[in-house]
């Protein structure tokens, strides 16, 4: 899972966060991840594409931490200022949601998304090490775009 400033991660589950009565059920909550800040990222295609030796090569992207799905979003809701109570979904009741989601303008969840956080987003081997890229945390960048001071400075 890649995150910037304009993410489809944590901005969506932020503006999701905020249309939530109180609770907020989510799907897949114990999911495993290890979000890659997208300038790393972009660090490490560069670096792949000035080294002919890095061609035919497969680096694994992920960021310095791991985390469940259900510890991201409750720390968005921190950072945006929102009580909500999170409560993870079993598998079933996590698939309907993507059922129902998956039918609402915006697709805000999906089967497919659904499927995808069934597999581990974690890595076993360190891309970003390997091309000498030092990790990004997201508690470093997320802030500065979630928190609201980011939003309102535009104005």
């Amino acid at each position: 899972m890649i995150f910037g400033p304009r993410d489809q991660f944590f901005n969506r589950f932020a503006a999701l966060l905020r249309y939530a009565p109180g609770v907020f059920p989510l799907a897949a909550g114990k999911a495993r991840l290890a979000p890659v800040y997208v300038g790393d990222v972009a660090s490490a295609f560069m670096r792949t594409l000035e080294d002919p030796a890095s061609y035919d090569q497969r680096y694994d992207l992920c960021g310095p931490h791991e985390y469940t799905l259900e510890e991201l979003v409750k720390y968005t809701a921190k950072l945006a200022g929102l009580r909500r109570k999170v409560i993870s979904l079993g598998n079933r009741l996590s698939m309907l949601q993507a059922f129902f989601l998956e039918m609402v303008p915006g697709k805000p969840f999906s089967l497919d998304n659904y499927h995808s956080l069934q597999t581990v987003g974690t890595c076993k081997n360190d891309g970003l090490a390997r091309l000498g890229i030092e990790k990004t945390p997201l508690e470093s960048i997320v802030p500065t775009y979630i928190s609201g001071r980011h939003e309102r400075a535009r104005f």
